[in-house]
């Protein structure tokens, strides 16, 4: 009798492709020179590196969730879908710091508050598309409550303000944030003139990324 492998915690919690079978079933569609690209691209060293950081990330995703097993019962709907979605992000990063941000994410959701659906669905797509330097500025930084996104200097104003040039990696970090709906252009008044702020929803995003031990 053939023996089935029963379903990690995770994968309880949410289901997800292995990479090589993702790999695999994407060739499956393709119907292209894709088809027989990918299944040799999932045999190089590359793609073995990527699967031993992925696999290691999932054990300890899977090792927060049996630690925290009986709150799995009682997850809504939003802590389901932002678990789901740090999981399946996880196939499409190479990032070590980005699988570190999805960990948390795993770990964070047990204990997230009841959101609206549109926040929910807000944060999910964020938590797929940030990249570890969006994330890492934007917990750095939000403690700012504006920033100047210009090759001038700022003059002096009342508000802590965060001054940051255009043609910088800071900047443009700063532009993706903007993309992303989590820097958006200040109040419409003198004094805000030309300057931008973090949206509310960056807060609820922090609280999902940063580190549960800190």
């Amino acid at each position: 009798m053939r023996s089935t492998k029963q379903p990690s915690i995770l994968e309880k919690a949410a289901g997800c492709l292995p990479t090589q079978a993702a790999l695999t079933a994407i060739a499956t569609v393709a119907g292209t020179p894709l088809a027989a690209l990918l299944p040799v691209l999932g045999n190089s060293l590359a793609a073995e590196r990527q699967r031993q950081r992925v696999e290691a990330t999932l054990q300890e995703m899977n090792d927060v969730l049996v630690k925290h097993e009986a709150l799995l019962a009682t997850l809504t709907d939003q802590q389901y879908k932002f678990i789901n979605e740090a999981t399946l992000a996880l196939l499409h990063t190479t990032n070590e710091h980005k699988m570190a941000l999805l960990r948390n994410v795993v770990q964070n959701s047990l204990s997230a508050s009841t959101l609206p659906d549109q926040e929910a669905v807000f944060l999910s797509r964020i938590i797929r598309d940030i990249s570890a330097e969006e994330a890492e500025f934007l917990v750095a930084n939000f403690a700012y409550e504006r920033i100047w996104l210009n090759e001038s200097n700022p003059a002096d104003r009342e508000r802590s303000t965060l001054a940051v040039k255009p043609n910088t990696p800071s900047g443009q970090v700063v532009l993706g944030l903007c993309t992303l709906g989590l820097v958006a252009a200040a109040e419409p008044t003198w004094d805000d003139s030309g300057l931008l702020r973090f949206t509310p929803l960056a807060a609820k995003l922090i609280a999902l990324l940063r580190n549960p031990g800190a």
